[in-house]
């Protein structure tokens, strides 16, 4: 009967570890990509985007977001990779972010990088009735993309405008 309650104390005890483990679901920060790289598109995103003010945050300037063709992430979540090139990439204080992790679907970007030792993540949304415009007008200088940017632990908001067609 002893040996029971103490396997159970020590159950109950890995449970209530693990579960501190993973933060809530309602919890952004912390939640995916975490290193994994996944699509699910059903819209062509596919283009520049430029901040639609400047930008600096942990003291680099934000320069723009690329974003790939359906095919270009497909290919690299095979594996199918070509050095310096993601289908999500940031340009930030002269370099381009690779990342180290993606989820993107057709109403958000959640991203995951390094600028050297420095981590970088961005979590934005989409506005695809403001990107049919942007597409409609050829660019323009309406926001089409909005969210955070957090380099080394500094976060600034950012809006994106489409710069070009990819």
């Amino acid at each position: 009967m002893r040996s029971a309650v103490k396997t159970l104390g020590f159950a109950g005890l890995v449970a209530v570890v693990l579960a501190g483990c993973n933060p809530p679901a309602n919890d952004r920060r912390g939640a995916e990509p975490a290193g994994g790289f996944s699509s699910r598109l059903s819209e062509n995103l596919s283009g520049e985007y430029a901040p639609g003010a400047p930008v600096r945050v942990g003291g680099k300037a934000l320069e723009g977001l690329y974003l790939g063709h359906p095919e270009d992430f497909a290919a690299f979540e095979r594996g199918e990779r070509v050095p310096d090139f993601a289908p999500v990439t940031l340009m930030l204080g002269g370099d381009r972010i690779l990342p180290t992790g993606y989820r993107v679907t057709d109403e958000t970007v959640r991203f995951e990088g390094q600028a050297g030792r420095t981590p970088v993540r961005l979590e934005a949304e989409i506005d695809l009735d403001a990107l049919a415009e942007a597409r409609r007008t050829l660019g323009g200088d309406g926001v089409v993309i909005r969210g955070t940017l957090e380099v080394g632990g500094e976060r600034s908001a950012v809006a994106f405008s489409r710069a070009s067609a990819g």
